[in-house]
């Protein structure tokens, strides 16, 4: 062949192989260089950038087909430049490199080139020819780190090879095999059955196959199903062989979504392959989930988006549902069975978000966050245990730097804070608002070992701090005890009774004598009827009544009656007179340690997210000013109008404002409030004092130099 026909043919080549499929961006550009540079016939500079090409592409060849199919490429148009360039043995030496990489490689071109010629030669002493036959004809043949899955005439660079041959169902068998260079050998194997296999098709793929309970694999995507109308369907798995399978075997398909189904083996009598096909019905149910409009709805960890929602189709099995808003958050754990349509109402309920567990040193046990979180999870405040991370990073966004710790207190309330200062209280009310934010919750905790915590360290005071708080709660508990637990739930849990029946008077019960009348409302019916402070109310309704306690009990269920009332006065005198049961408003007190006002604090706010009450409203606003958001409380105060009257009415609202006022410095509003109120009849409570005489105590106080303290 001349050197004009040689060229040639490597020109076309190499257009060729520049147009493989998939671009390796840098190679393909030096590539496209070296094809330029040798249409050129400036062979120099194309061996120079298929070097450069071959750098990238070798370390590659293992995982990447198409690196493998461009440095093939490679080494056959470099072969044929070097016999361009007379350089025969670098020729023999590239086809060679180019043999070991693909022993079946064919040079492209005429035969009788010299380019073919020399490959010929060079494979005559490189490759020889391996004939494989095994039965069954389905069984792999792994030859070193090649499988193949076909006979037929191989291809192999001479050599020693360990041969495998396996198929499930029979035995293994493993051979050596020596390919002579320029010869044929024969590899022909039978293997032996040694059990019956079935091969399982589902629908859909994806299924976990069980046998006896224990995981054998998962049902793989297939191209067909077990009919021909099945064809190229993709709603079938392929084939999925067990072997080792006996007639008492129980097959157990599974997957999330869809109904699980068992099968036994009776059938399988003899050794051979037998065929199943086994179709999942899907199995879910629809779940309407109701709760506070805006609430975000999350369902396993993925966020649904906020109520309401339209009706949701789950899986059937248990899923964690969360439900989170403003005013508290919902968990609950949802189960679902297949065709079921249910509702949920999510009833929020405030929590806690635990920061800390300050000086684990030395604890032995469980998380002891968690564990609390776990206890309280009957009470109508609950606790959450917030990722690490994220309390890192609501922690670090601190203003005021605050750290693990600032929420150390002693039972009396006194800081030990293990920060570098105790925070004041303008920053707990400052942190308690954005670190509740940031962690989705109505206000913030720790829990620190008690310092006599004991050899089991399991005795914690733990800490809780609402939202806008500034003085906290301290509750101890012993996590080994259950007396201990119950009575730091009883505590947290705890809730005042907002409203009570009232015949418009106060009764206390005197040794001897019975429910005498302390008090008599004024502009009420009792007032009206000549009720007088020490009658004794001795009948209602011809029913006796020996003690405040029965009183309050029977007049609960006669809300808006009239009863009559016999009472007798001081002077013996018996006398009846009607009058009405009022349902009237309660108030807690805000110097009572016996409350958690903390805890009382978000579910007041809680119960107002759904809707408006005066009376919740009130107390929310004493609840602040316990905690000493005086700003928190008067804006609550505002929203309040209460009759006039006796009890807790607009005077004791008046007195509040006033209060309110004169911590925030504004002496002059809560003079004019106090005025107000001392023009009231009414209560602070509904056993008093009067508001009237505490407005007038302050007036007197104020005097125009300082808030009352």
């Amino acid at each position: 062949m001349t050197r004009c026909s040689v060229l040639g043919l490597a020109v076309l080549l190499w257009g060729a192989g520049g147009s493989a499929a998939g671009q390796i961006p840098d190679v393909d550009a030096l590539l496209e260089s070296g094809r330029a540079r040798f249409n050129e016939f400036r062979y120099g500079d194309a061996l120079e950038a298929l070097a450069q090409a071959e750098g990238v592409l070798l370390p590659m060849v293992r995982s990447d087909e198409g690196a493998k199919t461009r440095l093939l490429e490679l080494f056959a148009i470099r072969g044929r430049i070097h016999v361009i360039q007379q350089d025969l043995d670098a020729a023999r030496a590239t086809f060679r490199r180019l043999l070991v990489e693909a022993p079946d490689y064919v040079l492209p071109g005429p035969p009788k080139s010299t380019p073919s010629q020399i490959f010929q030669e060079v494979k005559q002493v490189v490759v020889g020819e391996l004939e494989v036959i095994v039965e069954p004809v389905d069984a792999t043949v792994f030859l070193g780190d090649r499988s193949l899955t076909r006979q037929g005439v191989l291809a192999l660079v001479a050599g020693r090879y360990d041969a495998r041959i396996e198929r499930i169902g029979y035995d293994t068998q493993a051979r050596e095999v020596s390919v002579t260079a320029g010869q044929r050998q024969r590899l022909e194997v039978r293997l032996v059955r040694r059990s019956a296999v079935a091969r399982l098709q589902t629908s859909p793929p994806g299924v976990e196959i069980l046998v006896n309970g224990d995981l054998r694999g998962v049902t793989q995507p297939g191209s067909g199903g077990p009919s021909p109308e099945d064809a190229g369907r993709d709603s079938w798995s392929a084939p999925f062989a067990l072997a080792d399978v006996r007639p008492t075997d129980v097959l157990t398909l599974r997957r999330d979504c869809y109904e699980t189904k068992e099968h036994s083996f009776g059938t399988l009598t003899e050794l051979r392959d037998y065929d199943f096909s086994v179709r999942l019905p899907r199995a879910e149910g629809e779940v309407t989930i109701d709760g506070p409009p805006g609430a975000e709805v999350i369902l396993g960890g993925a966020p649904r988006g906020a109520l309401p929602l339209a009706p949701v189709t789950l899986c059937e099995g248990t899923h964690r549902l969360e439900v989170r808003g403003p005013a508290g958050r919902f968990d609950h754990a949802l189960t679902v069975t297949r065709g079921e349509k249910r509702s949920v109402v999510a009833v929020l309920r405030p929590s806690f978000a635990l920061l800390h567990h300050v000086g684990r040193e030395g604890y032995v046990g469980p998380d002891a966050r968690a564990e609390l979180a776990r206890l309280f999870a009957p009470a109508h405040v609950g606790f959450q245990v917030p990722p690490p991370e994220l309390v890192r990073r609501a922690m670090q966004g601190s203003p005021l730097g605050i750290t693990e710790g600032f929420l150390a207190y002693d039972v009396y309330r006194r800081p030990v804070s293990t920060s570098a200062r105790a925070p004041t209280p303008s920053a707990l009310r400052e942190e308690s608002d954005r670190l509740s934010r940031a962690l989705g919750a109505q206000g913030v905790a720790e829990i620190r070992l008690a310092p006599d915590a004991g050899p089991d360290r399991r005795k914690f005071l733990l800490t809780l701090l609402a939202a806008g708080s500034s003085v906290p709660d301290v509750v101890e508990v012993d996590l080994g005890r259950t007396d201990s637990i119950a009575r730091a739930v009883g505590l947290v849990d705890a809730f005042p009774k907002l409203r009570r029946a009232s015949l418009g008077l106060t009764l206390a019960d005197v040794p001897h004598v019975g429910a005498v009348v302390s008090r008599v409302e004024r502009g009420g019916d009792a007032a009206a009827a000549g009720v007088a402070p020490g009658d004794v109310l001795s009948k209602l309704d011809d029913e006796p009544i020996s003690d405040v306690a029965t009183i309050d009990r029977w007049l609960a269920d006669r809300i808006g009656r009239r009863v009559v009332a016999s009472l007798v006065d001081r002077a013996g005198r018996s006398r009846v007179v009607g009058l009405t049961v009022a349902e009237v408003p309660r108030l807690v007190a805000a110097a009572d340690e016996s409350w958690a006002f903390n805890a009382l604090v978000p579910r007041f706010r809680s119960m107002l997210a759904t809707r408006d009450d005066l009376v919740v409203r009130l107390n929310l606003a004493v609840a602040l000013m316990a905690v000493k958001d005086f700003e928190g409380g008067l804006a609550q105060l505002s929203k309040v109008e209460l009759p006039s009257g006796g009890g807790v009415s607009q005077g004791t609202v008046a007195l509040l404002r006033a209060e309110c006022l004169a911590k925030l410095g504004r002496l002059g509003d809560a003079r004019a409030a106090l005025e107000a109120a001392a023009a009231s009849d009414g209560l602070l409570t509904e056993d008093g004092p009067p508001v009237r005489e505490l407005a007038e105590r302050r007036l007197a106080a104020l005097g125009g130099v300082a808030p009352v303290p």
